[in-house]
């Protein structure tokens, strides 16, 4: 008798604890259903607040596609910064290249036409101290950066180029005066030479460095490949314009009077110069500078 009675009162504590349960269980879901209207309601904050500051921060096609990760054409020239590099750097090859064409056909014109009349070998003598120039100042590019901001230096290349690039189109002027001195103008030419390979080949570097800086992650590639295509098309169209309006410029040369003389190609790559120094000048260095250090985790 006394084992049933023990049956019948654990058999009651279950139906008790079982009654308990649902009970528990119903009051929660009343809960959870009272509850629902403001879950939802801050949950639907929450996504406002989130498309809010996407839309912030994304605030330009090139940014939206970066974030769907998408990077092309339309993106690299609608974007604030590579956008005004990629033009920096193509006024860059355009004057340069221009000026690497530009140079034999003045050093060897007649005086009579502006030109410099210089033969051949000294000709070769010019170029040869260019490409030594060339190689030998890489070598304090490194020392000028660690001491220098990137557009800041930029900046002063251009400012001594646009300066430095007429005076080679004086030394016409200088022939006539000095009695037509070869050596005095092979060696200014070489002096003035040695300061515009300085200033352009650091502004190339520069342009470089600004689209490394400024790229989107993972779309570095693209983006070189890019600037260098847009490089390469004023690589193939300055030359050919160069070389027929400097033809003209020092025919019948007595007839042009400055700067239509065979001045103009000269005073035309100062101002694509300047072109670059103004773009430069739509910059901050922290957009074109290198990202700020993280420190090392303790």
């Amino acid at each position: 008798m006394d084992h049933r009675l023990d049956e019948l009162e654990y058999l009651t504590s279950d139906m008790e604890t079982d009654g308990d349960a649902a009970d528990g269980e119903r009051e929660a879901r009343c809960s959870i259903t009272a509850l629902q209207p403001a879950a939802d309601a801050t949950l639907s904050g929450h996504n406002a607040d989130a498309a809010s500051t996407k839309a912030s921060m994304l605030d330009s096609p090139a940014q939206y596609a970066v974030a769907k990760g998408v990077f092309g054409w339309k993106e690299m020239l609608s974007h604030h910064v590579l956008s005004r590099v990629t033009f920096m750097y193509m006024s860059l090859c355009a004057y340069n290249i221009s000026y690497g064409e530009v140079m034999p056909l003045y050093a060897i014109a007649y005086r009579k036409d502006g030109g410099l009349e210089l033969t051949s070998a000294k000709i070769g003598i010019i170029f040869a101290a260019n490409a030594v120039m060339s190689i030998v100042v890489n070598f304090f590019f490194a020392f000028a950066t660690e001491r220098v901001k990137v557009l800041r230096l930029y900046r002063i290349c251009a400012v001594v180029y646009t300066c430095t690039i007429p005076f080679v189109g004086a030394l016409s002027y200088v022939s006539r005066w000095s009695g037509h001195d070869a050596t005095l103008i092979v060696c200014l030419l070489i002096l003035l030479s040695a300061v515009r390979v300085t200033t352009s080949g650091f502004q190339f570097a520069l342009c470089m460095l600004c689209v490394a800086n400024a790229a989107p992650n993972h779309h570095l590639g693209e983006v070189t490949g890019m600037s260098h295509a847009i490089g390469s098309v004023a690589r193939s169209i300055a030359p050919v314009l160069a070389t027929p309006l400097f033809a003209w410029s020092i025919a019948n040369g007595d007839r042009h009077v400055f700067p239509l003389d065979h001045n103009l190609l000269f005073c035309l790559f100062s101002m694509l110069s300047m072109v670059g120094y103004w773009l430069s000048t739509r910059l901050t260095e922290e957009e074109v500078g290198p990202p700020p250090k993280q420190e090392a985790a303790l």
